[in-house]
């Protein structure tokens, strides 16, 4: 897949267009970890992209799901935040003309590291040196970070967990500031991180860090002691949970058979 990533960069480049690999299939690389999760952003628009590739759809906010030789790459055009919605949601995107731009409206420094055609890294914003002190910052004031985006928060925590790295102290801060606005994030949203920090083997240091902020009231949950498990499901069995986490019938039918097998 990431061959085939480099593919289309170079077929951007030919039709006089850049494009870089984003996100976490660069720092994953970097670090040595596998990952298929690779995302593209370019200065090439959406009518763009139609008249390169066969077949294109628009996945909103100037993002776009690209069926390239039997894979789907979510491609997004360079573009800046103006404003945000319920502390979550841009509100107001313009497109940009630089990478350097664009990478401005993204979370952590960690996530910045990019990879152009040649499979080359660009590091724009010192992502290399966060990835190797083990440190995770934002790369705006993190106050204004998770005001615009409250979802950043749990999204810190997931890394700090999978990585196992640092947070920043003033990141750490800026958490303790705004983490009642995670109230405000969907229970789909909240369980859609809780999940992750789960199913990871580093969990405990993931239950670790929301018991340490107090984030439990704001996530409608409650952690106790000695919690443990094999998978994100036998976690959840562990911890009470507001009957509003949106659970799949078969994730029900899981959990009520290890909540009666303990």
């Amino acid at each position: 897949m990431y061959e085939m990533g480099l593919e289309i960069l170079n077929k951007l480049f030919f039709n006089g267009f850049r494009g870089y690999i984003v996100g976490g299939y660069p720092r994953d690389k970097y670090i040595g970890k596998y990952s298929n999760d690779i995302d593209i952003t370019t200065n090439a628009k959406y009518d763009d992209l139609v008249r390169i590739f066969d077949n294109v759809k628009e996945n909103g906010y100037m993002s776009y799901i690209v069926d390239y030789k039997s894979y789907k790459y979510q491609i997004t055009t360079f573009r800046k935040d103006i404003s945000y919605i319920d502390n979550r949601k841009p509100d107001i995107q313009e497109t940009v003309d630089t990478i350097e731009e664009d990478l401005k409206r993204r979370d952590f420094i960690i996530n910045t590291l990019c990879i152009n055609k040649d499979g080359k890294y660009l590091d724009i914003l010192g992502a290399k040196n966060d990835i190797d002190n083990k440190i995770i910052r934002t790369v705006k004031n993190p106050n204004i970070s998770f005001k615009e985006d409250s979802l950043r928060i749990l999204r810190c925590i997931r890394f700090a967990s999978i990585l196992n790295f640092n947070i920043d102290d003033e990141v750490s801060k800026a958490i303790h500031n705004n983490k009642e606005l995670i109230r405000n994030l969907s229970f789909f949203r909240k369980k859609e991180e809780l999940d992750k920090i789960f199913s990871n083997i580093n969990y405990q240091r993931g239950i670790d860090l929301i018991k340490e902020y107090g984030l439990e009231e704001a996530l409608s949950i409650k952690i106790g002691n000695n919690i443990y498990g094999d998978n994100y499901l036998k976690v959840w069995s562990k911890i009470e949970y507001d009957d509003n986490y949106p659970f799949t019938r078969e994730e029900k039918r899981i959990l009520k058979s290890y909540i009666d097998n303990e």
